[in-house]
């Protein structure tokens, strides 16, 4: 990966997704990766979902389609978490993101 390249982490959900998501920070930035201020300005948007609240992955997928309406043209999403794992087939099929990753596979988010 390019040296530079910012990233920004929406956590929805769970107590255990804060503590990823900053997991998956240290893991970027070890990687080269620099923490974007704002959404707009990160040319990788990771939103760390949760599929175990009511109503979480219906939240979920409802940003993930906001966030592919609204990015900008080189601008890359990718969704984490359990509900990735669940649903990774018809998120990836679908092209509402580029990169899903369940927790197991957050130190290899650099190489995805």
């Amino acid at each position: 990966r390019e040296a530079g390249r910012s990233y920004f982490v929406e956590t929805l959900g769970c107590q255990m997704n804060v503590a990823d998501s900053e997991i998956v920070g240290a893991v970027l930035e070890g990687a080269g990766y620099v923490r974007a201020e704002e959404i707009d300005s990160s040319d990788v948007v990771f939103v760390n979902t949760c599929a175990i609240r009511e109503n979480a992955e219906d939240k979920a997928l409802q940003r993930l389609q906001t966030l592919r309406k609204h990015r900008g043209p080189d601008q890359q999403i990718g969704v984490l978490g359990c509900m990735a794992e669940r649903m990774k087939e018809r998120l990836l099929h679908n092209g509402l993101v580029n990169v899903v990753a369940g927790p197991d596979a957050y130190r290899d988010l650099p190489n995805l």
